[in-house]
Protein backbone atom coordinates (compact mmCIF):
# COMPACT_ATOMS: atom_id res chain seq x y z
CA UNK A 1 0.00 0.00 0.00
CA UNK A 2 1.14 3.55 -0.24
CA UNK A 3 2.66 5.49 2.61
CA UNK A 4 0.78 8.63 3.59
CA UNK A 5 2.82 12.04 4.14
CA UNK A 6 0.85 12.82 6.48
CA UNK A 7 3.22 10.77 8.65
CA UNK A 8 5.59 13.38 8.44
CA UNK A 9 6.53 15.24 12.17
CA UNK A 10 5.02 11.95 14.16
CA UNK A 11 6.85 10.69 16.83
CA UNK A 12 7.43 7.57 18.59
CA UNK A 13 7.56 7.11 22.60
CA UNK A 14 10.58 7.86 24.54
CA UNK A 15 12.81 4.55 25.28
CA UNK A 16 14.84 4.71 28.10
CA UNK A 17 18.36 2.62 28.74
CA UNK A 18 20.28 3.41 31.64
CA UNK A 19 24.29 2.42 30.58
CA UNK A 20 26.25 0.25 32.10
CA UNK A 21 30.13 -0.91 32.23
CA UNK A 22 28.89 -4.29 31.27
CA UNK A 23 27.10 -2.98 28.14
CA UNK A 24 29.50 -0.92 26.88
CA UNK A 25 32.42 -3.22 27.15
CA UNK A 26 30.62 -5.89 24.99
CA UNK A 27 29.82 -3.81 22.34
CA UNK A 28 33.21 -2.86 22.20
CA UNK A 29 34.53 -6.85 22.52
CA UNK A 30 31.91 -7.87 20.11
CA UNK A 31 34.19 -5.85 17.66
CA UNK A 32 37.10 -7.03 18.50
CA UNK A 33 38.17 -3.89 19.63
CA UNK A 34 40.41 -3.84 22.61
CA UNK A 35 41.33 -0.58 23.52
CA UNK A 36 42.14 0.22 27.03
CA UNK A 37 39.47 3.03 26.81
CA UNK A 38 36.86 0.81 26.52
CA UNK A 39 37.55 -2.35 28.48
CA UNK A 40 40.11 -0.97 31.30
CA UNK A 41 37.68 -0.22 34.24
CA UNK A 42 41.26 0.95 36.17
CA UNK A 43 41.56 4.19 34.23
CA UNK A 44 41.21 7.00 36.42
CA UNK A 45 38.41 8.49 34.50
CA UNK A 46 37.33 5.08 33.76
CA UNK A 47 35.66 3.60 30.30
CA UNK A 48 33.95 5.22 27.27
CA UNK A 49 31.57 3.64 25.13
CA UNK A 50 32.62 3.03 21.11
CA UNK A 51 31.71 6.14 18.80
CA UNK A 52 29.00 3.98 17.71
CA UNK A 53 26.90 2.77 20.34
CA UNK A 54 24.17 5.20 20.20
CA UNK A 55 23.35 2.72 17.66
CA UNK A 56 21.86 0.31 20.16
CA UNK A 57 19.42 3.02 22.00
CA UNK A 58 18.24 4.08 18.40
CA UNK A 59 17.07 0.19 17.84
CA UNK A 60 13.58 -0.09 19.56
CA UNK A 61 12.90 3.90 18.34
CA UNK A 62 14.05 2.04 15.05
CA UNK A 63 11.16 -0.73 15.34
CA UNK A 64 8.73 1.67 17.12
CA UNK A 65 8.78 4.33 13.88
CA UNK A 66 8.23 0.92 11.80
CA UNK A 67 5.17 0.27 13.88
CA UNK A 68 4.35 4.05 13.20
CA UNK A 69 4.50 3.77 9.35
CA UNK A 70 2.04 1.27 9.66
CA UNK A 71 -0.04 3.56 11.08
CA UNK A 72 0.04 5.38 7.56
CA UNK A 73 -0.26 2.98 5.10
CA UNK A 74 2.49 0.42 5.24
CA UNK A 75 1.92 -3.31 5.11
CA UNK A 76 3.53 -5.85 7.59
CA UNK A 77 5.10 -7.22 3.96
CA UNK A 78 6.36 -3.96 3.04
CA UNK A 79 7.93 -3.45 6.41
CA UNK A 80 10.07 -6.61 6.02
CA UNK A 81 11.09 -5.52 2.95
CA UNK A 82 12.68 -2.02 4.48
CA UNK A 83 16.43 -1.38 3.90
CA UNK A 84 18.11 0.88 5.93
CA UNK A 85 20.26 2.46 3.42
CA UNK A 86 22.07 5.26 5.24
CA UNK A 87 23.29 6.91 8.32
CA UNK A 88 24.51 10.26 9.43
CA UNK A 89 25.19 9.79 13.14
CA UNK A 90 26.40 13.33 14.84
CA UNK A 91 28.35 12.51 18.05
CA UNK A 92 27.90 15.03 20.63
CA UNK A 93 29.63 13.17 22.97
CA UNK A 94 30.71 9.75 24.16
CA UNK A 95 28.36 7.63 26.00
CA UNK A 96 29.67 6.38 29.52
CA UNK A 97 28.52 3.94 32.10
CA UNK A 98 25.94 5.85 34.61
CA UNK A 99 24.06 7.91 31.89
CA UNK A 100 20.54 7.25 31.56
CA UNK A 101 20.03 7.44 27.97
CA UNK A 102 16.31 8.82 26.63
CA UNK A 103 15.75 8.09 22.82
CA UNK A 104 12.70 9.10 20.31
CA UNK A 105 12.49 9.14 16.17
CA UNK A 106 10.88 11.19 14.30
CA UNK A 107 9.81 11.24 10.80
CA UNK A 108 10.84 14.18 8.96
CA UNK A 109 11.04 13.18 4.80
CA UNK A 110 9.28 11.41 2.88
CA UNK A 111 10.00 11.53 -0.80
CA UNK A 112 9.64 9.15 -3.79
CA UNK A 113 12.73 7.13 -5.56
CA UNK A 114 12.84 4.96 -8.34
CA UNK A 115 12.97 1.56 -5.72
CA UNK A 116 10.65 3.09 -3.42
CA UNK A 117 9.63 5.34 -0.99
CA UNK A 118 12.77 7.03 0.85
CA UNK A 119 11.63 7.79 4.63
CA UNK A 120 14.28 10.05 6.98
CA UNK A 121 13.97 9.26 10.52
CA UNK A 122 15.86 11.70 13.19
CA UNK A 123 16.95 9.79 16.48
CA UNK A 124 17.45 12.03 19.07
CA UNK A 125 19.03 10.62 21.99
CA UNK A 126 19.61 13.02 25.32
CA UNK A 127 21.15 11.72 28.80
CA UNK A 128 19.30 12.21 32.16
CA UNK A 129 20.18 15.56 32.33
CA UNK A 130 18.77 16.23 29.06
CA UNK A 131 21.55 16.99 27.09
CA UNK A 132 21.90 15.77 23.60
CA UNK A 133 24.29 12.88 22.91
CA UNK A 134 23.59 12.37 19.66
CA UNK A 135 21.21 12.82 16.84
CA UNK A 136 21.34 10.24 14.03
CA UNK A 137 19.89 11.18 10.35
CA UNK A 138 18.61 7.77 9.63
CA UNK A 139 17.56 6.81 5.94
CA UNK A 140 15.13 3.98 5.12
CA UNK A 141 14.14 2.68 1.48
CA UNK A 142 10.84 1.04 1.60
CA UNK A 143 10.82 -1.14 -2.06
CA UNK A 144 8.41 -0.74 -4.22
CA UNK A 145 6.13 1.45 -1.74
CA UNK A 146 4.41 4.26 -3.58
CA UNK A 147 3.41 7.73 -1.66
CA UNK A 148 0.17 9.46 -1.39
CA UNK A 149 -1.55 12.39 0.50
CA UNK A 150 -0.11 15.80 1.63
CA UNK A 151 2.05 16.57 3.98
CA UNK A 152 0.41 18.07 7.76
CA UNK A 153 -0.89 21.63 7.67
CA UNK A 154 1.65 23.09 9.97
CA UNK A 155 4.63 21.42 8.04
CA UNK A 156 7.98 20.49 9.54
CA UNK A 157 11.26 21.78 8.51
CA UNK A 158 13.44 18.54 7.40
CA UNK A 159 16.64 19.64 8.07
CA UNK A 160 19.19 16.91 7.04
CA UNK A 161 22.61 18.12 6.83
CA UNK A 162 24.43 17.45 3.74
CA UNK A 163 27.74 15.23 3.71
CA UNK A 164 30.99 16.64 4.25
CA UNK A 165 32.57 16.85 0.58
CA UNK A 166 35.88 14.71 0.80
CA UNK A 167 37.45 12.88 -2.12
CA UNK A 168 38.24 9.23 -1.81
CA UNK A 169 42.08 8.29 -2.96
CA UNK A 170 42.91 5.80 -0.88
CA UNK A 171 46.21 5.96 1.34
CA UNK A 172 45.68 2.48 3.60
CA UNK A 173 43.40 -0.14 3.47
CA UNK A 174 43.34 -2.96 6.05
CA UNK A 175 41.53 -6.27 5.53
CA UNK A 176 38.90 -7.38 8.94
CA UNK A 177 38.31 -10.94 9.61
CA UNK A 178 34.74 -11.91 9.81
CA UNK A 179 34.37 -14.29 12.00
CA UNK A 180 31.53 -17.11 11.53
CA UNK A 181 30.07 -16.50 14.88
CA UNK A 182 30.75 -12.53 14.37
CA UNK A 183 27.03 -11.63 13.98
CA UNK A 184 25.40 -13.66 16.85
CA UNK A 185 27.73 -11.65 19.14
CA UNK A 186 27.07 -8.39 18.01
CA UNK A 187 23.21 -9.52 17.97
CA UNK A 188 23.31 -10.31 21.81
CA UNK A 189 26.21 -7.40 22.73
CA UNK A 190 24.57 -4.73 20.90
CA UNK A 191 20.92 -6.28 21.78
CA UNK A 192 20.31 -5.11 18.01
CA UNK A 193 18.45 -8.29 17.36
CA UNK A 194 16.76 -8.82 13.07
CA UNK A 195 16.31 -13.12 12.67
CA UNK A 196 17.77 -12.41 9.21
CA UNK A 197 21.59 -12.03 10.94
CA UNK A 198 21.34 -15.33 13.34
CA UNK A 199 18.58 -17.68 12.15
CA UNK A 200 19.26 -19.39 8.79
CA UNK A 201 15.83 -20.34 8.10
CA UNK A 202 14.63 -16.82 8.58
CA UNK A 203 17.52 -15.49 6.10
CA UNK A 204 16.64 -18.21 3.61
CA UNK A 205 13.33 -17.61 3.59
CA UNK A 206 13.75 -14.14 3.19
CA UNK A 207 15.33 -14.17 -0.24
CA UNK A 208 18.61 -14.08 1.42
CA UNK A 209 21.66 -16.60 0.43
CA UNK A 210 22.83 -17.00 3.96
CA UNK A 211 22.64 -15.14 6.95
CA UNK A 212 24.14 -11.29 6.80
CA UNK A 213 26.18 -9.14 9.08
CA UNK A 214 24.79 -6.17 10.29
CA UNK A 215 25.25 -3.05 8.32
CA UNK A 216 26.25 -0.98 11.61
CA UNK A 217 28.54 -3.90 12.97
CA UNK A 218 29.70 -3.21 9.09
CA UNK A 219 29.89 0.73 10.20
CA UNK A 220 31.49 0.28 13.10
CA UNK A 221 34.15 -1.84 12.37
CA UNK A 222 35.52 0.92 10.08
CA UNK A 223 35.22 3.21 12.71
CA UNK A 224 37.28 1.46 15.13
CA UNK A 225 40.10 0.83 12.29
CA UNK A 226 40.04 4.78 11.61
CA UNK A 227 39.66 5.61 15.38
CA UNK A 228 42.89 3.35 15.71
CA UNK A 229 44.86 4.68 12.61
CA UNK A 230 43.64 7.73 11.86
CA UNK A 231 42.15 9.67 14.97
CA UNK A 232 44.89 8.67 17.13
CA UNK A 233 43.25 6.29 19.32
CA UNK A 234 41.11 9.06 21.01
CA UNK A 235 37.47 7.68 20.24
CA UNK A 236 36.05 11.14 21.47
CA UNK A 237 37.90 13.54 18.84
CA UNK A 238 34.90 11.67 16.32
CA UNK A 239 32.04 14.19 16.00
CA UNK A 240 30.24 12.66 12.81
CA UNK A 241 29.97 9.05 11.43
CA UNK A 242 28.25 9.08 8.45
CA UNK A 243 28.08 6.42 5.00
CA UNK A 244 25.62 4.47 2.92
CA UNK A 245 24.70 0.77 3.32
CA UNK A 246 25.12 -1.04 -0.04
CA UNK A 247 25.94 -4.57 -0.34
CA UNK A 248 25.73 -7.98 1.76
CA UNK A 249 28.80 -9.10 4.21
CA UNK A 250 28.63 -12.65 4.78
CA UNK A 251 29.73 -15.27 7.40
CA UNK A 252 32.90 -15.43 7.22
CA UNK A 253 34.43 -13.32 5.10
CA UNK A 254 37.19 -10.59 4.66
CA UNK A 255 35.80 -6.95 4.90
CA UNK A 256 38.20 -4.83 3.37
CA UNK A 257 38.69 -1.31 4.23
CA UNK A 258 40.06 1.38 2.47
CA UNK A 259 40.44 4.67 3.58
CA UNK A 260 41.62 8.11 2.45
CA UNK A 261 43.82 11.01 3.97
CA UNK A 262 41.84 13.47 6.45
CA UNK A 263 40.98 16.04 4.70
CA UNK A 264 40.30 20.11 6.30
CA UNK A 265 36.80 21.11 6.77
CA UNK A 266 35.45 23.90 8.71
CA UNK A 267 37.85 23.66 11.62
CA UNK A 268 37.76 19.78 11.53
CA UNK A 269 39.03 16.63 9.63
CA UNK A 270 37.00 14.41 7.41
CA UNK A 271 38.29 11.39 7.11
CA UNK A 272 36.52 9.42 3.57
CA UNK A 273 36.44 5.69 3.57
CA UNK A 274 34.31 2.65 2.15
CA UNK A 275 34.26 -0.80 2.28
CA UNK A 276 33.66 -3.89 0.27
CA UNK A 277 32.87 -7.54 0.90
CA UNK A 278 35.10 -10.53 -0.47
CA UNK A 279 33.35 -10.47 -3.78
CA UNK A 280 34.72 -7.29 -4.79
CA UNK A 281 31.41 -5.44 -3.90
CA UNK A 282 30.91 -2.47 -2.26
CA UNK A 283 29.11 -2.77 1.21
CA UNK A 284 29.54 1.16 2.14
CA UNK A 285 29.91 3.64 -0.18
CA UNK A 286 30.55 7.67 0.70
CA UNK A 287 31.53 6.70 4.64
CA UNK A 288 32.96 9.98 5.73
CA UNK A 289 34.08 10.50 9.73
CA UNK A 290 34.30 14.03 10.96
CA UNK A 291 37.56 14.62 13.55
CA UNK A 292 38.17 17.16 15.52
CA UNK A 293 41.88 18.59 15.59
CA UNK A 294 44.36 16.91 18.31
CA UNK A 295 45.26 18.59 21.26
CA UNK A 296 48.90 19.93 20.79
Amino acid sequence: MPINRAALGQQTGTYSHPVDARWTMAYAASLGDTAACYLDTTRSDGVVAHPLFSICPEWPVALASRDLLRENGLTMDEQRRAVHATHDSHVLRLVRPGDVLHTQATVIGIESRRPGAFVTERFDTIDQHGELVARTYHGMLLLGVDIVGEPPAEGIAAIVPTAPEARLEPVREQAIAIEPQLAHTYSECARIWNPVHTDRAVALAAGLPDIILHGSATLALAVSSIVAHEAGEEPARISRIGGEFRGMVFLPSTLRVSVGAPQESAGALVVPFEAFNDRGEAALRHGHITLTQAAV
